[in-house]
């Protein structure tokens, strides 16, 4: 490329920038980005800025997505093991039981 006149660093770019908005596009146009059940899922993420109420009405709308794997009667134990973990110390993470 160092080599490349003007001109032909011009193309390239223009090129490259034609491919990138035609890809964005396509992304945006194939992927489910409005999907409500992955917008709740960033509870999930421990980076996030969710207060500990937000993280707890995602995790409620994901399990009322999944019905046949979490029954209503087990939201609440759910929930009380969703707190548990979240309040574990950090340095106790990735460490597994012999």
């Amino acid at each position: 490329m160092k080599a490349w006149d003007p001109q032909e660093k011009k193309t390239f770019r223009t090129g490259a920038q034609a491919f990138y908005i035609a890809t964005a596009k396509h992304l945006i146009k194939q992927l489910p980005l409005d999907n409500k059940l992955l917008l709740h899922l960033r509870f999930l993420d421990p980076s996030s800025h969710l207060t500990m109420e937000e993280r707890v009405q995602s995790l409620k709308y994901v399990a009322a997505c999944v019905p046949h794997i979490v029954k209503t009667e087990q939201v609440t134990c759910l929930i009380d093991e969703w707190h548990s973990l979240h309040c574990r110390p950090v340095s106790r993470w990735g460490i597994i039981p012999q």
